[in-house]
């Protein structure tokens, strides 16, 4: 427990001294936080190299079997509707369209995965969770962290709700049809895609020390509700003007596939464009 303090404080050191310099303007120009991802990755190398053995011998003696990778294959069957769960925890997941017509999402997993699948009716609920706490642990057989890479049905409607920590987050959903979105991360650098065709998606992304980048398609129209300490806000107002206590596209109502964007962040920097 003392090394994973010493990690973690470590981590927040770091953040925290990012932060700082991006307020006084040490670092000019440059978005600080972009750099939380590869600061991270620094500090769990460094941390890698220097933690007790005689801790990750016991730990790796006892959770060997939590770090083969695993593939899974989850099929369709009669579903017209689909409730995706993602709960990931420190480390890499990637989500996007390539899950062939027969299957709802297939993928693979480093550190394993626990799934939970209900169908009821034509509605298939499917709920991933990490099959090891990788919150506060890196067992020396598993250092890039857990590591996901999901493909989803590019036909079917659903719900995606993804929960991560301490990570990397690439989600292209453009060509997914996702109605509803929710993502939750800690120290984390994230870059979603939104649907390209989808009537209506409503995103709420919510996050603490973070980089989030949002790409909104150009076909789509978007209405985008910015809270938190924000260091950084970048919106790209040629596209979205302010509007009120938002930002929106000229015509949002009548558009044929729009967006609501609502981001409530800790500090960090939010780019949408």
């Amino acid at each position: 427990m003392r090394s994973n303090n010493m990690f973690w404080g470590l981590v927040f050191l770091v953040i925290g001294v990012l932060a700082l310099g991006g307020t006084l303007g040490w670092f000019g120009q440059v978005n600080v936080w972009t750099l939380i991802w590869p600061a991270f990755l620094v500090i769990l190398g460094l941390w890698l190299l220097v933690r007790p053995s005689h801790y990750w011998r016991s730990y790796g003696h006892h959770h060997h079997h939590d770090w083969q990778t695993q593939q899974v294959s989850y099929p369709l069957e009669n579903a017209s509707q689909a409730e995706i769960e993602l709960h990931h925890g420190a480390g890499r997941i990637t989500v996007a369209s390539g899950a062939d017509p027969a299957t709802l999402l297939s993928g693979t997993f480093v550190g394993g995965v626990d799934p939970r699948l209900d169908r009821d009716g034509s509605l298939v609920l499917l709920r991933l969770h990490s099959a090891t706490d990788f919150m506060w642990g890196f067992p020396e057989n598993a250092p890039r962290g857990l590591e996901w890479n999901v493909h989803l049905n590019n036909t079917v409607p659903m719900t995606l709700d993804v929960k991560t920590g301490a990570s990397e987050n690439i989600l292209d959903l453009s060509d997914l049809k996702v109605t509803d979105l929710k993502v939750e991360t800690g120290a984390s650098s994230t870059q979603i895609t939104l649907p390209a065709n989808v009537a209506y998606t409503k995103a709420k992304i919510g996050s603490g020390a973070a980089s989030v980048s949002v790409k909104v398609p150009e076909n789509v129209s978007a209405r985008i509700h910015v809270s938190g300490a924000i260091t950084g806000k970048h919106i790209d107002t040629a596209r979205f003007p302010v509007s009120g206590n938002f930002y929106e596209t000229p015509g949002y109502d009548m558009a044929a596939n729009k967006a609501e964007i609502i981001i409530e962040t800790g500090v960090g920097s939010v780019d949408v464009h």
